[in-house]
């Protein structure tokens, strides 16, 4: 051990000092317990000097120690102190937080004292806990919603991201964390009409000029998977602002849903009907009796030639209305041959 270590302890001529003295401090010998109890250790633990000389201070207030104690005693030996976080438990067993140092003092005849000065931070640590506490829940309650949204800085940089975005986007949330919201999200370099990336920072600037939500009814801005290809989207996006208690913007939600399957079916739909348009232009101009049919072989459609030609309003002729200008001796084996043509699929 270094000389360093083994010099008088200077407390034996200041006991009084530390008995008088507010802060919770200790003396004790690794041997023989609790030497000195300072008024601040009567007042915080709840036992007096009287009942707390001669015993093992771990011992009398149930010390919790964060690693071993044989581990402390060999960086005392080896450093001369140490100081860390300790849990202890008063006369009443209500529990204590401290933070401790310990440093240890040699006497020539090779006594080890320990002096152990603790500050109280108890208050502090209950405040700690229910800050994460309340960050557990809030985290917990966030991850169990199902809207998929960002949470961004005002510089537009990404906080934090709901599991229902990662899943939206294909991203995760350590790859989002800490970028900006455009460089996370790049335009797809294969469209030179796309527009996503300007709609959406018009929209988030928006949002901080006005300090009122914005709302994009529709917008196409493709994703880019793990695999570096990007994907056709379709979003529809709501941006909303966050306040602090003095009024200021401190953050914006953005809130995405993905309406690429809704979009692609409308496309659908729209080239259907542009399909079915041309079809009837055509079949309208053509000089030919033309006609369409249910899978049943009843009559949906006849052009204006048809209808000319009979001399019946086409409303008349769907349906098996076009039996009605088949002499009447015959509309009976006319309307037989017709249904076993549509059962055999043979032509009429």
């Amino acid at each position: 051990m270094s000389d360093h270590h083994r010099r008088p302890h200077p407390f034996q001529s200041d006991a009084d000092l530390i008995r008088h003295s507010d802060d919770p401090i200790i003396v004790w010998t690794i041997s023989n317990g609790v030497e000195t109890w300072s008024d601040g250790a009567t007042q915080l633990y709840g036992y007096s000097e009287e009942e707390a000389l001669h015993r093992s201070p771990a011992e009398l207030l149930g010390t919790d120690y964060p690693v071993p104690w044989d581990e402390i005693l060999s960086a005392l030996r080896t450093t001369g102190s140490w100081e860390g976080e300790l849990r202890k438990h008063g006369k009443d067993r209500q529990e204590v937080v401290l933070w401790s140092r310990l440093r240890l003092l040699v006497d020539p005849d090779g006594t080890e004292r320990v002096l152990e000065v603790s500050r109280d931070i108890t208050s502090r640590k209950r405040i700690e806990d229910a800050l994460r506490a309340a960050e557990a829940r809030f985290r917990s309650l966030y991850e169990a919603q199902q809207t998929a949204h960002l949470v961004l800085a005002t510089d537009f940089t990404i906080e934090a991201a709901s599991p229902g975005y990662l899943r939206a986007t294909m991203t995760r949330e350590e790859d989002l964390v800490g970028r900006n919201i455009f460089d996370a999200f790049p335009e797809n370099p294969d469209d030179p009409f796309a527009t996503g990336a300007r709609n959406l920072r018009r929209s988030l600037e928006r949002v901080l000029e006005s300090r009122r939500s914005d709302r994009i009814p529709v917008q196409k801005f493709d994703i880019r998977s793990p695999d570096g290809a990007f994907h056709l989207r379709w979003w529809v996006l709501l941006n909303i602002p966050v306040f602090a208690a003095d009024g200021q913007v401190t953050n914006i939600i953005n809130q995405v849903e993905d309406v690429t399957a809704e979009m692609e079916e409308r496309q659908k739909a729209a080239e259907a009907q542009a399909r079915e348009e041309r079809f009837r232009t055509v079949v309208e101009a053509i000089p030919a009796l033309a006609f369409e049919t249910d899978a049943a072989g009843s009559y949906t459609y006849v052009n204006a030639p048809f209808s000319l030609l009979t001399g019946m309003p086409g409303s008349a002729l769907l349906g098996d209305g076009w039996l009605q200008i088949v002499h009447p001796d015959d509309r009976g084996a006319a309307a037989a041959a017709w249904q076993e043509a549509v059962e055999q699929v043979h032509f009429y």
